[in-house]
């Protein structure tokens, strides 16, 4: 059952009424002891951090923090790098030990979350382009920002995205047989200049948030640049990130699919059945339409429209971003909230709504401090800044800089197990997927790779089984937290 949302212009008092009723929930939740903030208790453990912060520093340093970013630049553009541009964040291991062959275009998969992780490669790229200045680290940010674009241009519709981009009908072939892929996506095939290539529909709006957070640090990275190739394609992601307001705008805070229904997880709106408060949401809503009102400039309809969604009430459901009950939590959604607090916090002049959003991102940098997450520091100490808090500002760059240095030079998908080890407490509550995980964050050596690090749960005991480590993932996640890092002078160039 579809549950129509209310027009945005009668929703304002609701919006900040369940601002209050969310407030009040987290509140007795934490004072229950399910709330929101979780720490390391280092005394009730037996867990030797000194042996294991020199363990993690003998397998993962004897290369530079910037060789390891090249590193991971050479596998993304020798060996994950779709034609158009995009980024395939996993691939067999046996591919990528052969030596790279542009006259043969990579049959590329279906990726539920292409658009997402694309957006993080191109922000990473923008960023790595701001440092260096090198041309050919321009003309990669060129193809990437075109690619991430082409997303939305095969669609045929404005303001609608598709999840990932394919050159090859394996998945529509796959999908006339497997009953899970048809109950929650279609294939479509390109028209005109897009012939041959298929696309999905039903987008969520966390793949927004991915193309806004890449394509608002690529145009940040050129537009200063004067060629004429690059003034066009910084025109054309304005327009991009026009459209996607506008299509919220135009269809109630949701994303619209060619059916006209709302697609899965497309709902903006922050409140959610008429009385649920949701933060994220209101976040990523303000976050894209805020990027839309800097593109379009001062004076538009998307600034008014932006200002619309203030005054009904979204800063203050966005607030809270965070939420976590009996030990669950969803790391993914802190991971989207990071980066729309870049986006609000990098575009936003108004020194009230700066300090809102400031307010909410400590709120959740508060609940994740722990977990020597580099990209959550990095981005709380770029927007928070020294004068309020310098302890936690050092905190924050000294734990992420020392992530980096852990994090493994190459990450597959081979077994990690730690269930068992008598020097990791187990919490007394599982997980969101009701396993057992760590009373304390572990260092991210200590875990099992993810296809991308900072959205993983750091509390994660055990992961794939059996596997000897077959499939390669990408150096996305650092790449995009180094740069980062790089860009704010947060990490030395010598590291």
């Amino acid at each position: 059952m579809i549950v129509k949302p209310l027009p945005i212009a009668r929703i304002g008092g609701r919006v900040r009424r369940c601002a209050a009723l969310a407030a009040l929930f987290l509140a007795l939740s934490s004072a229950a002891g399910c709330g929101m903030t979780h720490k390391r208790h280092w005394s009730y453990v037996e867990y030797d951090w000194e042996a294991s912060r020199a363990r993690g520093l003998a397998q993962n340093y004897d290369v530079t923090l910037r060789e390891k970013a090249d590193t991971y630049e050479r596998l993304f553009r020798d060996h994950l790098m779709t034609e158009q541009g995009l980024l395939v964040y996993k691939r067999p291991l046996a591919d990528v030990r052969q030596p790279p062959d542009p006259s043969k275009p990579m049959l590329t998969p279906y990726l539920a979350d292409q658009a997402f992780w694309s957006g993080c490669q191109l922000a990473a790229e923008a960023f790595r382009f701001e440092v260096t200045g090198d041309a050919q680290d321009k003309a990669v940010l060129h193809r990437v920002l075109r690619g991430v674009m082409m997303l939305h241009q095969i669609t045929g519709k404005e303001g609608l995205i598709t999840r990932c981009l394919m050159n090859n009908d394996l998945f529509a072939k796959a999908w006339m047989t497997n009953e899970k892929d048809r109950e929650h996506y279609k294939p479509h095939e390109g028209q005109g200049e897009f012939k041959g290539l298929w696309w999905t529909d039903n987008t969520s709006r966390g793949e927004y948030s991915g193309m806004v957070f890449g394509i608002v640090n690529a145009i940040k990275a050129l537009e200063n640049e004067k060629d004429e190739d690059t003034v066009a394609l910084v025109k054309e992601a304005r327009r991009t990130l026009i459209a996607f307001g506008r299509h919220l705008r135009d269809h109630n805070m949701r994303v619209t699919d060619l059916d006209g229904e709302t697609t899965r997880y497309g709902e903006f709106d922050a409140v959610r059945y008429w009385v649920i408060p949701i933060g994220l949401s209101a976040l990523q809503a303000l976050a894209t339409l805020k990027a839309a009102a800097w593109a379009e400039g001062p004076g538009g309809d998307m600034e008014r429209f932006y200002e619309r969604l203030i005054d009904d009430g979204y800063l203050d459901v966005a607030k809270h971003t965070k939420f976590k009950a009996i030990g669950k939590t969803k790391h993914s959604n802190d991971n989207i909230a990071f980066m729309s607090f870049y986006v609000t916090l990098s575009l936003e002049q108004k020194p009230d709504y700066r300090a809102r959003y400031q307010e909410s991102m400590r709120l959740a940098w508060g609940a994740d401090r722990d977990e020597l997450n580099s990209l959550f520091n990095f981005v709380y100490a770029a927007m928070e800044g020294e004068e309020r808090d310098a302890d936690s500002y050092h905190k924050a760059i000294d734990d992420g800089v020392l992530t980096l240095k852990w994090f493994r030079k190459q990450k597959t998908d081979k077994e990690v197990l730690n269930l068992g080890r008598e020097d990791i407490r187990v919490a007394l509550f599982y997980d969101i997927d009701y396993l057992p995980q760590a009373a304390f964050a572990l260092p991210i050596y200590e875990r099992a790779s993810n296809t991308y690090e900072w959205k993983a749960n750091p509390y994660t005991l055990d992961d794939f089984a059996g596997s000897p480590g077959n499939v390669v993932f990408s150096g996305v996640d650092y790449c995009l937290a180094y740069w980062l890092g790089r860009r704010h002078g947060f990490v030395w160039p010598h590291e």
